[in-house]
């Protein structure tokens, strides 16, 4: 599907045509299934994110402003990564109701404490091999993360804040990813 025709879409979807929501939604399964799946470790808990999903691919359509710079695919992309680890975020593995309902953790439903443990301790080494990576950044590559990423805001309006240019951020933004990336070794 062009990005042309996904545009299209948006905006009738905006306007709650029920096809283009439905035409949407066929359009961008395999990505909501993909990230979900991704994020979601307890597997009596994967229908709810596919449904999760859906209804936030929903609430991006309304959201979506055709004035800024980015396409569609882009932005939900981005939204719903974040929708899923914020949920990551905020569950508690072993102290959660679900495992208290399926028993044991033995019963083939999830994985095993040891396993768990494997897995936080692997993701606290990236958060900390993430932050020795970010210390090395220049001060000004640390603002325009910052502001892109924490504060969601757009090179446009990075730049006016900063007195650079949008493209200016832009490669700023880039140069700090990739030196990112390439400090972790784990992206």
């Amino acid at each position: 599907m062009s990005t042309e025709t996904i545009r299209t879409l948006v905006k009738k979807a905006k306007n709650n045509d029920l096809v283009a929501q439905k035409a949407l939604i066929e359009r961008f399964r395999p990505l909501i299934f993909k990230v979900a799946r991704k994020y979601t470790y307890n597997q009596f808990e994967l229908e709810d994110a596919y449904q999760d999903g859906y209804l936030l691919l929903l609430k991006a359509i309304k959201e979506f402003d055709f004035s800024r710079d980015i396409p569609f695919p882009g932005f939900f992309s981005c939204k719903l990564r974040y929708f899923y680890i914020d949920r990551l975020r905020h569950q508690k593995y072993l102290n959660s109701s679900s495992f208290k309902e399926f028993g044991s953790l033995s019963n083939g439903y999830s994985e095993d404490p040891e396993t768990l443990y494997l897995k936080s301790e692997k993701a606290r080494q990236q958060r900390q091999q993430f932050h020795a990576a970010y210390l090395k950044l220049t001060p000004l590559q640390k603002r325009v993360i910052l502001k892109r990423f924490a504060e969601e805001k757009s090179f446009k309006q990075i730049s006016e804040e900063l007195g650079n240019s949008a493209v200016s951020c832009r490669n700023i933004c880039q140069q700090a990813l990739k030196k990112l990336k390439r400090e972790c070794q784990c992206c």
